[in-house]
């Protein structure tokens, strides 16, 4: 589920991205540079192929013409939804970017309120989601994917969508105090810091693109597991790059390592079960069946023993 759009391909947001590469390394891990890739392919701009060939490029002894070729045409909209524009934006906030593309300039086109909830979006979509049926607001951490946010988060965004304005009019007015476009955006500034105008920026935020959600729309692939280090998709055994377009918020808290054994475990489940093979088998198999979300088999299991058999540590 990609739950950014992209933008329209145009010289501001085509720039905009370009200083979002700018602030990614393209000396990344594999799966990080794959997923910028496909971001860029998932815009859809003529532009795109070219953007992501400059950036692959940036690292000399890293560039691989071949490998650019096979991984800008493996992607494919209906494989690959869990990327998108929103994965491009997380990858760039996590190595410093800062939003400051929106026109700030309250005083053309929309303003008021409807401009400060649309700013608020801009800066906090990919970060902050609010929910629908529960009223909370969820944020996201690479580290744990989307969790209730804590108290008060919500109007810390606002508070920082304030000063931005702040800081912009403060510019606008070193530039030419006497326009009267900066002093209705001086004006603006200081009414926005008022506790109504921010809970007003909150409100009108959540109709913006990307910025509610309904329970339903998280956790909505049975085969997707959130893990410590990404999202392993169960069903192709392929780890994918966190992101919050991955709308993923049940999460195991070990890293996923398909090269690792589990001696421990085997000697178990041959120690609880007598050696038996079709019960181990079983067993294995039940205990991968609970990493999904699928309910298709049916089934509920009860653990049956006299005691000290493996029960309670097999469920743990």
């Amino acid at each position: 589920v990609n739950n950014i759009p992209p933008p329209t391909e145009q010289s501001s947001e085509i720039e905009r991205v370009r200083k979002m590469l700018y602030k990614i390394p393209a000396d990344c891990s594999y799966i990080v540079w794959r997923s910028v890739l496909w971001a860029l392919a998932a815009t859809g701009w003529k532009c795109a192929r070219q953007l992501a060939l400059e950036w692959s490029q940036s690292v000399p002894a890293k560039f691989d013409a071949d490998a650019f070729e096979l991984v800008w045409g493996s992607y494919d909209a209906n494989r690959s939804p869990a990327v998108g524009f929103g994965s491009l934006i997380h990858f760039a906030r996590a190595n410093g970017w800062i939003d400051t593309a929106p026109a700030l300039d309250a005083s053309s086109g929309v303003s008021g309120d409807i401009k400060n909830g649309y700013l608020f979006a801009a800066v906090n979509r990919g970060k902050l989601i609010y929910i629908h049926e529960t009223g909370e607001w969820l944020q996201y951490n690479p580290a744990t994917g989307w969790t209730k946010a804590p108290p008060g988060e919500e109007m810390r965004g606002a508070k920082f969508v304030v000063e931005k304005i702040r800081e912009h009019a403060a510019k606008k007015w070193q530039e030419n105090p006497d326009d009267p476009k900066t002093k209705r955006l001086m004006a603006h500034a200081e009414r926005s810091s008022n506790e109504p105008k921010l809970r007003a920026m909150l409100e009108l935020a959540k109709s913006e693109r990307g910025m509610t959600a309904r329970l339903s729309d998280f956790d909505a692939d049975p085969m997707l597991l959130g893990v410590g280090n990404g999202v392993l998709d169960l069903n192709r055994e392929q780890l994918l790059s966190a992101s919050p377009d991955l709308l993923v918020s049940k999460r195991c808290i070990v890293d996923y390592d398909p090269t690792a054994t589990a001696p421990s475990w085997r000697a178990f489940i041959h120690r609880v079960t007598g050696g038996r093979e079709t019960l181990a088998a079983f067993l294995q198999r039940f205990a991968g069946y609970l990493l999904t979300g699928d309910v298709s088999e049916q089934c509920f299991a009860f653990l049956c023993g006299l005691g000290a058999n493996g029960k309670t540590t097999f469920i743990e």
